[in-house]
């Protein structure tokens, strides 16, 4: 299957998807924030990034216009949960700034898996 890299600064939120994405056959790997993220991607090639929006030293805001500038074409699902803006709003940005997918957290893992699929399959 795929090879995906899930960036999130919540544990358990890494740790839920994981065993989901592994549970369908994908190789997971993980990263805290977007620096571990790129760091892992200038490391290896993944089919998709699976990127929160907020997070410690580099958010999704800005980790997906860097992952594209220097990945292009890499596939991107964001999510975002409640923070300073409503989720709507954040997964607006992250669509206008590249992110293919998008999932409002807490979210259905069959509507999760089906931007998976619909990115990876």
């Amino acid at each position: 299957m795929a090879d995906i890299l899930v960036v999130d600064d919540e544990l358990d939120m890494i740790m839920m998807l994981k065993a989901a994405l592994e549970r369908q056959g994908h190789s997971v790997i993980t990263a805290s924030n977007g620096v571990e993220a790129l760091g892992v991607l200038q490391e290896r090639d993944v089919h998709l990034v699976v990127t929160d929006m907020h997070m410690p030293e580099l958010d999704g805001f800005d980790l997906i216009p860097a992952v594209l500038e220097q990945f292009p074409g890499q596939r991107i699902l964001a999510m975002s949960g409640v923070g300073q803006w409503e989720p709507k709003d954040n997964l607006n940005v992250a669509r206008d700034l590249g992110a293919v997918c998008c999932v409002e957290k807490p979210f259905n893992l069959d509507d999760f898996y089906g931007c998976v699929e619909e990115l990876v399959g």
